[in-house]
């Protein structure tokens, strides 16, 4: 999988909603960095 990776992009956190979330884009190698799938991820942070 690191192979394929070539950059990761991290946003700074927005806390605006109460929530905190943060945006991550990963860019491919020969693909660029893909559209959003619109289906959030949902983990709790310990």
């Amino acid at each position: 999988m690191n192979d394929l990776v070539s950059k990761v992009f991290v946003e700074a956190p927005n806390k605006s909603d109460g929530k905190r979330r943060q945006n991550i884009h990963i860019s491919y190698d020969l693909v660029g960095i893909l559209p959003e799938l619109n289906t959030p991820i949902h983990e709790e942070m310990a």
